[in-house]
């Protein structure tokens, strides 16, 4: 609808009041409208895009949102294997440690066999003295004792 001219306007007699508009008038009310509906376009696209780019930052969310519940569950297992690697340094510990007892042992073991292979050919030489005859130190049987 076209806007009803003020009393006096030269175009108002002839249409009972409705003035009609000068062509200049027209074509830039046309052109309002044109660039108008261009306007409302690009609002639609704008607003389309806006629309995609919302979509896109919600798929990205829910994509950075399985990615840190997987860096959470690797971190998990890393500290899993980090605490079963803690446990395996630790009985490898307690496994050298009972081979240095066993080797101590082992030892002590070696030297009380050298203390009674001494303490045995002491007694065969006391014997041997002890009886009547050659000994076995005259017969080059008898080692020397280990210390």
């Amino acid at each position: 609808m076209c806007p009803v001219r003020a009393y006096g306007d030269p175009g108002a007699a002839r249409d009972g009041g409705q003035p009609e508009p000068s062509a200049d008038k027209l074509d830039l009310a046309q052109r309002s409208l044109v660039l108008a509906h261009r306007s409302l376009g690009l609002a639609q696209r704008s607003l389309n895009l806006a629309q995609r780019s919302l979509g896109l930052a919600q798929r990205s969310l829910v994509l950075a949102q399985r990615s840190l519940v997987l860096a959470q569950r690797s971190m998990g297992l890393a500290q899993r294997s980090l605490g079963l690697a803690q446990k395996s340094l630790d009985l490898a510990q307690r496994s050298l440690d009972l081979a240095q007892r066993s080797l101590d042992l082992a030892h002590r073991s070696l030297d009380l066999a050298h203390r009674s292979l001494n303490l045995a050919q002491r007694s065969l030489c006391l014997a041997q003295r002890s009886q009547p005859g050659p000994s076995a130190d005259s017969l080059g049987l008898v080692q020397t004792a280990w210390t």
